[in-house]
């Protein structure tokens, strides 16, 4: 099966769920990556290291995740609101219904 190509805010909320799963250990990028993979996503772009740590910068300064070195990251302080919001959408991708519109 070929992985759904994921941008934006999307794949913020994929990552999210990818460092929720890990119990707050640290994860490198290369294991985000995997997890994406595992869930059937994956980042657009050419460098998807790069599109990753780019959508991660964006939650680091939400505090919903935290960056703990070079290539490493966990979860932050992630609301229930929020994670709901990510399973709901990961779980529409997947399954190829049109994701809720998130404010």
């Amino acid at each position: 099966m070929p992985l759904l190509p994921i941008t934006g805010l999307y794949l913020r909320y994929a990552l999210l769920l990818v460092l929720d799963a890990h119990g707050g250990r640290s994860c490198s990028v290369c294991q985000l990556l995997d997890g994406l993979a595992h869930l059937g996503l994956a980042p657009l772009g050419e460098r998807p290291s790069k599109v990753v740590s780019d959508a991660l910068r964006w939650e680091v300064a939400r505090g919903r995740a935290r960056r703990c070195g070079r290539d490493r990251y966990s979860v932050g302080h992630l609301p229930g609101v929020t994670r709901h919001r990510a399973q709901v959408v990961v779980r529409c991708l997947r399954s190829g219904e049109p994701p809720p519109l998130c404010p």
